[in-house]
């Protein structure tokens, strides 16, 4: 989760002639809207709502790139909603009027949108990308049949982290020169490669797979079965395991495992805490089998990893 003072802070270097009246409509969000050059737009969220049901109206049609820092979104369609923003995900779509009904499962949300015009984006910025047919590229691999698309890659994670968090004098030229490098990682196989599904659940399933999502990482230590899983929050093992993985892209086990190494490396790297009781904390009674399963997915032994960072 960013910091939210991280989050705004290259505001701060940015001239506030940028800042610009994009929507003609927007309901009663207030998103912060500035002009890095022309046709390229950044839209900076950071508002608290439970449901939407306003439309956004753009000006022209644009590539519309999302990005969550913060708080996870829904598309509800039918009684139904599915997952349409989830922090770490990339959401690419094409946007003109949006006339869909959202969700917030937190009732917070930031995060950032950026605005590419094709028609107007300027010539100084097609020459960082160095191909003038690269954002009709993007669009037509990516939009040709869908309304949007998701991704989630480690790139794109580590990428939206240096934006939110370096600053430099000229901010404007820097985060020009970010989304260029952004736009031609898109146009990778990596990014092709890394698209995900996009599956509608029932209301009541999805939040109880919220739910299950929370548990598990406030409980990271515990021994916990998929069967006293399913008791505690009244669903189906199957219908829990199908959702879970459809929902976060990837077993529950996987994603436990995960998150206890997640755990696990930031208590190493910024604790003082003995090695036996990190692998407690992260349901490990005995201490070789948590070494060997550190072993396995960081290529060396805890402590080889604290000392890495003390040094």
């Amino acid at each position: 989760m960013t910091n939210k003072n991280n989050y705004l802070n290259f505001l701060k270097h940015i001239n506030k002639v940028n800042k610009t009246d994009l929507f003609s409509n927007s309901g009663n969000l207030q998103p912060i809207a500035i002009k890095l050059t022309q046709g390229l737009d950044l839209v900076i969220h950071d508002y608290s709502f439970d449901r939407y049901y306003g439309a956004i109206t753009f000006s022209d049609q644009v590539l519309r790139l999302d990005f969550s820092y913060n708080g996870s979104v829904n598309l509800i369609k039918n009684n139904q909603e599915t997952i349409f923003l989830e922090p770490g995900f990339l959401k690419i779509a094409q946007s003109f009027d949006d006339n869909n009904h959202y969700s917030s499962v937190s009732g917070q949300y930031q995060g950032i949108t950026l605005l590419i015009n094709r028609q107007k984006v300027s010539d100084d910025f097609i020459r960082l990308v160095g191909n003038d047919q690269l954002i009709d590229s993007i669009t037509k691999y990516y939009l040709s049949d869908q309304d949007y698309i998701l991704i989630k890659t480690e790139f794109i994670e580590r990428f939206f982290k240096d934006f939110e968090a370096v600053e430099v004098t000229n901010q404007l030229q820097f985060l020009r020169l970010k989304i260029a490098e952004l736009l031609l990682y898109l146009n990778s196989d990596e990014a092709h490669e890394a698209i995900l599904p996009k599956t509608y659940f029932p209301t009541r399933d999805i939040k109880k797979i919220y739910a299950i999502h929370g548990y598990l990482l406030n409980h990271i230590g515990e021994k916990l079965t998929l069967q006293q899983l399913a008791r505690q929050y009244d669903i189906g093992q199957t219908t829990m395991q199908k959702l879970f993985k459809a929902t976060y892209y990837q077993s529950i086990h996987s994603f436990l495992m995960s998150a206890r190494l997640e755990y696990a490396c930031a208590l190493l790297k910024d604790s003082q805490a003995s090695i036996t009781f990190i692998a407690n904390e992260v349901g490990y009674m005995n201490t070789s089998k948590f070494s060997a399963f550190f072993k396995k997915e960081k290529q060396m032994t805890p402590k080889m990893y604290r000392q890495l960072y003390k040094n």
